[in-house]
């Protein structure tokens, strides 16, 4: 097309068809006007040019083609010149050309190389929404408590208002290292930048097999002169990585390198084909990836302003859109370039910072030290370590140095004798009674040799019994052993032997596992024929009078609690009674525990949550409220109950908790103040929020 057409402002062509032709006038005439502008003396003005394309159309690299010839006739018209410019080969070469290549070895190449994947990398639901609240007490889940954190959200308005753009710079030393680890290991920067990029996908969905959408420029495997066409080239293919956290760095590298090359054979075929072909099932709403990356150097501006000239000040920008939930652009030059273009109703700016942030972090730990294995490589940047580290570490509270929790137990019956310390469904016990009735089972396990440092074995089903016994063998100096009757009797044997319990408080329906395994243990039941007087009159005598002093401190034995096994035999931890404070003390603070609570004990006795559900509450005067079996595994029932019972503070394991929450969120009653669960895995926005009642 020559100057003269160019010139003619009064063009009517539809921008519709998308055609180089319709695209070069529309941006002619905008120049046009500013030459316009100029003549009218107003030389020394800035003028912007703003123009809005469809990625359709072309990539980076036509971008520098088109604009350099946009501006040359924009200076030739400034100048009144007549400009002719060699006609570009025509897009159509490139098109015909494509519809010509054998796709039957493309077809075997993506079969074999993505055989076996069948689920996207999860990103949306690895990084969700919004960041962990710092603080349990205050958080109430946010605004979307409750959804799926992989689940769109309402847009809050425009465009603007559902993507969103961040970018983050290495510095030029990290650079210069990263490019001299590529140059000395014949890699290149862009499979540094892929790699960092896999290992964060791999960090955090948990996957040792991962896929991204991976940008290929196409050119210079086409037609000759493809340089200068301008159209569409590139082609975004899914680049698959195996994450194996024992791997040196550099030769997993030089292995994604290959990858990348052996793409290049078949970097055209369509990505609707590929998907076809693979196993991923029929219909699949994710596709084969989440996320692309695409790395550029030079960069399309960069490439611009390396000419020189006017090119040099000339301020360039581009904003761009991807209808992929998390794009990843990469620029080299002097100092990399990362910019990540997210839609806002998945990700949280601040998830997005953090990203950013963790993506530094890992290629700063390839720049400083290349020959770490892969799970060497540190992934949180230095505030998040301190924050890991010391800000939520900072637990030191003060509590008293010489007292024992059964002491401020004592102290809290006194005070309050006759409000409600515990019940299940059957029973009820004030703090007078719980500590009466501990009080005579203290004295019988010292009279069986129970002191200080000596552990007894607690196997009882969730109640009134169960709580007291656990209190007992606190009174009587020993150190309880929590012991889950569920268990398999060989592991129950296992935990007691290994704890060396010489003692054990359980029921009579389970005294005969014990006896026929351990002949030599010493069997105390804590249940009677007569369920009124179980305690009282069963075995434990009729004295009220307190246990024997011992020479119990905060230093001693409280209780030994046991890992699940699932690395092999469990492991018992023990937890002294001055550990056992700060943890009160900091939760009745964080939690803000009050006499008015009334809290709930849904945990097995021998998982390290029940230790959170009795003493922070039975130290302050709250009330402890045990549902039982059926309730607690209902969530129906057990929302119900919750409500019965006014219940202010519980503690629930993350299934239940979330299918509770599920019940609850369209009810419009009084609320819990909280409902906690931190011991599975969970999605951001489900670690904590207030329960609506019923």
């Amino acid at each position: 097309m020559t100057g003269a057409a160019y010139r003619n402002p009064s063009s009517k062509i539809s921008l519709r068809r998308a055609s180089r032709l319709n695209v070069r006038v529309a941006l002619i005439w905008l120049c046009r006007r500013s030459c316009a502008w100029c003549s009218a003396g107003l030389a020394k003005r800035k003028y912007r040019l703003v123009w809005t394309f469809h990625h359709l159309l072309l990539d980076g690299r036509a971008i520098v083609v088109l604009l350099n010839e946009v501006f040359a006739h924009y200076e030739a018209l400034a100048k009144g010149e007549e400009l002719q410019l060699a006609q570009p080969r025509a897009f159509r070469d490139y098109i015909d050309w494509l519809q010509k290549q054998d796709l039957l070895k493309a077809e075997q190449y993506w079969r074999e190389n993505l055989k076996g994947f069948t689920v996207a990398t999860a990103v949306t639901r690895a990084v969700g929404l919004g960041a962990p609240a710092s603080s349990p007490a205050k958080s109430t889940g946010g605004p979307h408590a409750g959804e799926d954190a992989g689940a769109p959200r309402p847009a809050d308005g425009g465009c603007e208002g559902i993507r969103g753009e961040q970018r983050m710079a290495l510095s030029e030393a990290v650079t210069d290292a990263l490019k001299t680890i590529a140059r000395e290991n014949k890699l290149t920067l862009n499979t540094l930048l892929q790699g960092a990029w896999a290992l964060l996908l791999s960090r955090y969905s948990g996957e040792e097999d991962v896929v991204f959408g991976a940008v290929r420029a196409c050119r210079r495997s086409t037609v000759e002169g493809a340089e200068s066409i301008v159209g569409l080239f590139i082609n975004t293919a899914p680049l698959r990585v195996k994450v194996s956290g024992d791997s040196p760095l550099l030769p997993w590298l030089a292995a994604l390198r290959n990858t990348w090359v052996a793409l290049r054979e078949h970097e055209h075929t369509p990505l609707v084909k590929i998907q076809a072909w693979s196993d991923l099932p029929p219909g699949s709403r994710s596709g084969l990836f989440e996320s692309i990356f695409n790395f550029q150097d030079p960069s399309w501006d960069a490439a611009l302003r390396a000419q020189g000239g006017k090119w040099a000040d000339r301020e360039l920008s581009i904003r761009s859109q991807s209808n992929y939930p998390l794009a990843v652009d990469a620029y080299g030059g002097s100092a990399v370039l990362i910019k990540i273009l997210y839609h806002r109703n998945l990700f949280e700016d601040a998830a997005i910072t953090r990203m950013l942030g963790h993506l530094e972090t890992l290629l700063q730990g390839m720049a400083e030290s290349p020959s770490r294995s892969l799970w060497q490589l540190p992934l949180l940047t230095q505030a998040e370590r301190h924050q890991c580290l010391v800000e939520w570490n900072d637990t030191a509270a003060k509590f008293p140095q010489d007292k024992c929790v059964h002491h401020l137990f004592e102290e809290q019956a006194r005070r309050t004798p006759d409000a409600l310390a515990v019940a299940d469904d059957g029973a009820r016990r004030s703090y007078r009674q719980l500590d009466e009735q501990a009080s005579l089972m203290a004295q019988t396990l010292q009279r069986l040799g129970v002191r200080p440092e000596v552990r007894v074995g607690v196997c009882i089903e969730r109640s009134v019994e169960m709580v007291t016994a656990l209190l007992a063998v606190l009174k009587a100096g020993g150190a309880y052993v929590p012991l889950d009757p569920a268990y398999p009797p060989e592991r129950l044997a296992f935990m007691l032997k290994d704890s060396q319990a010489p003692v054990l408080l359980t029921q009579r329906s389970l005294g005969d596992n014990f006896k026929s395994q351990m002949p030599n243990l010493k069997l105390l039941y804590v249940d009677g024929d007569d369920s009124a007087s179980r305690i009282t009159h069963h075995a434990f005598g009729t004295n009220h009078q307190s246990p024997i002093a011992n020479r119990q401190s905060s230093g001693t034995l409280a209780y030994v609690i046991y890992t699940s096994g699932s690395t092999g035999q469990p492991k018992g931890v023990e937890i002294q009674h001055d550990s056992l404070l700060n943890l009160v003390v900091w939760h009745q603070r964080v939690y803000e525990v009050t006499p008015a609570d009334q809290a709930t004990q849904v945990a097995s006795p021998a998982f390290d949550a029940a230790v959170w559900e009795l003493w922070p509450y039975l130290t302050c005067g709250a009330s402890v409220h045990i549902p039982d079996e059926e309730t607690r595994l209902s969530p129906k029932k057990l929302l119900a109950w919750l409500a019965a019972n006014r219940i202010t503070l519980s503690f629930i394991p993350t299934p239940l908790a979330e299918a509770l929450v599920r019940r609850a969120v369209a009810g419009k009653h009084d609320t819990a103040r909280s409902v906690d669960w931190r011991r599975q895995a969970a999605s951001p926005a489900w670690r904590q929020c207030s329960l609506p009642a019923v």
